[in-house]
């Protein structure tokens, strides 16, 4: 099997990517364009009737590859959890293989575009939003987990999680990848999720072993320390057993 050339409107969009990973900060031309695909202005023209819908073409392409890969991913996990972590590592590695292309969704490619191709290019996130916060909700349907916050703001939580690492990547031209670290990082973003022991029982026992030591030389004795957060009650109020570094324990309620 031999490699299909690609058609001339392909090798236009591959330009203009390259042309954004390799000056970021730089205002594309046309003639710029022409020049690096090795044709003239009006061959452009032919393919594409204006520099806008080179852009749109590559956003769409951006969102067929991100959000068909989401839908593989939601028909193959059930559990929420595995679904959120899959796909936020899938936008990320996304971004991370398609340098050019985040400088198009961040908006960065766009300045002195029309104000219309840089909303065009925020619905990339809009959507992905929209992808999230339904997934939060599902979770809370068919498995009980309910977030500690609503669903829409924990789809916030999320997006500014991945638009920040995304944005990052532009900034340090390319230097700080979106996926380092993401295990450690997902892992301090997940804290708003609430997990039911799938128990209700009238008296119960917490018990652990834990070993710990305190980071800073100046803590806060009383506030510094490791314990449980439950709630008991529909209402909404969560309860603290707490070990101090003072070696006392404490009881509150929240």
């Amino acid at each position: 099997m031999t490699d299909q050339k690609p058609s001339r409107r392909e090798a236009i969009l591959h330009a203009l990517v390259e042309l954004l990973e390799t000056d970021p900060g730089a205002r594309i031309t046309t003639a710029g364009l022409a020049k690096s695909v090795g044709v003239t202005e009006a061959a452009l023209y032919r393919h594409f009737p204006s520099k806008r819908k080179m852009f749109e073409a590559l956003i769409e392409f951006a969102e067929d590859a991100v959000f068909s890969r989401c839908q593989v991913i939601l028909q193959e996990q059930d559990d929420v959890r595995v679904r959120l972590q899959q796909l936020v590592h899938l936008v990320l590695v996304f971004a991370e293989r398609n340098s050019g292309l985040c400088c198009v969704l961040t908006g960065d490619a766009l300045m002195g575009e029309n104000e219309a191709l840089r909303k065009r290019a925020s619905q990339f996130f809009e959507r992905l939003e929209t992808q999230v916060r339904q997934a939060l909700k599902e979770g809370e349907i068919r498995q009980g987990l309910r977030p500690r916050t609503s669903a829409a703001r924990g789809a916030d939580y999320v997006l500014v999680f991945i638009e920040g690492r995304i944005q990052r990547f532009v900034r340090s031209s390319f230097t700080r990848l979106p996926s380092s670290d993401f295990e450690e990082s997902w892992a301090q973003l997940y804290w708003y999720q609430w997990y039911p022991t799938a128990f209700d029982p009238a008296n119960f026992v917490l018990s652990a072993h834990i070993e710990y030591e305190s980071a800073s030389t100046t803590a806060d004795w009383w506030s510094s320390g490791c314990g449980f957060v439950y709630r008991i009650q529909d209402n909404g109020d969560h309860y603290v057993n707490f070990l101090s570094l003072d070696g006392n324990f404490y009881f509150l309620r929240s």
